[in-house]
C-alpha cells in the first residue's frame, strides 16, 4: 500500500519547470499562417550560433531552407487535422558548418512547435530508435 501512494503523490510534482525549456536544445514557435517565427528559446545562441533578436519575426526559411521548410510543410497539413508530432533530420550551418539536428514538431493551435536537437553520431542511432519505439507506444 505505501509503494501506491508514493506514486499517487508523484501526480502533483511538476514534469517540468513553467517557463523553461530543456538546455539541450532549441524551441521555436512559428506562426502557421505567415510560418515567422513568433517566439525563440534564449539558448539558441549558444547550439545555432544566432541571436534570438535575429530570428524573431524572420521566416521559417530563413533558418531552415526552402528545401527543408517544404519537407515539414508537406507534413504539416496531416498535423494540422491530426495533432499529430513529426520527426526528421535537418542540417544547419553552425559556425561555418553543416551541423545535423533532429528536428519534432507539432501543431499547437495557430502556433507550429519546433524543437531541435543536435545530433551527434552516437547518439543519431539511438534516438531514431528511440522515437520509433515511442511511436509505436502512442
Amino acid at each position: 500500500m505505501r509503494q501506491i501512494t508514493r506514486l499517487m503523490d508523484c501526480d502533483h510534482e511538476p514534469i517540468a519547470t513553467p517557463g523553461y525549456i530543456q538546455p539541450h536544445g532549441v524551441l521555436l514557435a512559428v506562426d502557421v499562417q505567415s510560418l515567422c517565427i513568433v517566439q525563440v528559446s534564449a539558448n539558441c545562441a549558444h547550439w545555432l550560433a544566432v541571436e534570438p533578436q535575429a530570428l524573431l519575426q524572420q521566416p521559417l526559411a530563413h533558418l531552415l531552407g526552402e528545401a527543408q521548410l517544404q519537407d515539414i510543410q508537406s507534413h504539416t497539413q496531416d498535423a494540422l487535422t491530426q495533432h499529430d508530432q513529426h520527426h526528421c533530420r535537418i542540417h544547419l550551418p553552425v559556425r561555418g558548418q553543416m551541423q545535423p539536428f533532429d528536428l519534432l514538431w507539432h501543431v499547437q493551435g495557430k502556433l507550429l512547435i519546433l524543437e531541435l536537437e543536435p545530433c551527434t553520431q552516437a547518439h543519431e542511432a539511438e534516438a531514431l530508435a528511440q522515437y520509433q519505439k515511442l511511436q509505436k507506444v502512442l
